[in-house]
């Protein structure tokens, strides 16, 4: 596939359209976070072995992600049940996954409706209503950059390709929680991940907004952003996983942690309270 930005199936997208091993986003982090390692592990080509793994915590955010950018529930299997305790239910919940469905529980899905309608009506009423209706959902973003190749999945993005927005369901959608979930969960890589491929493909100052909302109910929204401070972050940090990608595929070699002894530093708080506690006993 060549670099530009280009309408595919989801499932084609995560097997990895590129000719060779591409780099993406969440790739990204497990190299920044973990090890090569275990990004190789986590490659579908680069890991023969390699099995797309399913957390059910997530269904009813990919649901939702299906109905609200895409309109579609074809990728829904609804499960009469309780629970998924039950044999049948495991069995219906498997039998999904094998087909590339999402399986929810009858009250789950009526929750998922719920979501999308509320999530519809925020929109209507927010600063991104005109960029979000002239803007179309799941494209791929792929970019060559000396050598390596880079691919994202746009949840949605302008018809001129200047504003990306990333659809997140969330425990906590307040803006003070959000917020800190953003860099708790290295969102702000996916981030300036996202806008790099954008500008390797000719776009001048693409922005991104995260929209995000709680899977519980009102399931209120918000909007947010990255800073000029997080984002010249997030940037530092995606050029070294770029270029330690490269050297890794150049190589061949995958390490993972290393054999020297790793020393537990103390942290800037616990260093504050001990030199506090040692003021009071003095």
């Amino acid at each position: 596939m060549k670099q530009g930005f280009h309408r595919i199936q989801a499932d084609q997208y995560h097997d990895d359209p590129c000719v060779v091993p591409s780099l993406s986003s969440s790739i990204a982090q497990i190299l920044l976070r973990e090890s090569p390692r275990k990004a190789w592990f986590n490659h579908p080509k680069l890991n023969p072995d390699y099995r797309e793994q399913h957390d059910g915590k997530f269904d009813i955010g990919t649901a939702a992600h299906a109905v609200l950018l895409e309109d579609d529930q074809s990728k829904i299997v609804i499960v009469q049940a309780d629970d998924w305790r039950s044999k049948a239910a495991k069995q219906a919940r498997g039998d999904a996954y094998a087909e590339g469905k999402t399986p929810l529980l009858e009250r789950h899905h009526a929750a998922v409706m719920q979501m999308v309608e509320v999530a519809k009506e925020f929109i209507v009423s927010s600063e991104i209503a005109d960029y979000w209706n002239d803007s179309e959902s799941e494209l791929a973003g792929i970019a060559l950059e000396d050598g390596v190749w880079l691919r994202c999945l746009f949840d949605r993005i302008t018809a001129n390709r200047r504003v990306i927005f990333d659809y997140k369901t969330s425990e906590d959608s307040s803006p003070d929680g959000f917020s800190r979930q953003i860099t708790r969960m290295a969102y702000f890589i996916q981030e300036s991940f996202y806008r790099r491929i954008a500008r390797d493909n000719g776009i001048t100052g693409p922005r991104f907004v995260f929209l995000a909302q709680s899977v519980e109910p009102p399931h209120e929204c918000s909007l947010h952003g990255c800073d000029p401070a997080l984002q010249e972050i997030a940037d530092a940090q995606v050029e070294r996983a770029i270029r330690l990608w490269r050297q890794c595929v150049k190589a061949n070699d995958w390490p993972s942690y290393g054999g020297r002894i790793h020393w537990a530093m103390p942290t800037s708080y616990m260093i504050a309270e001990h030199e506090r506690r040692l003021q009071e006993a003095a």
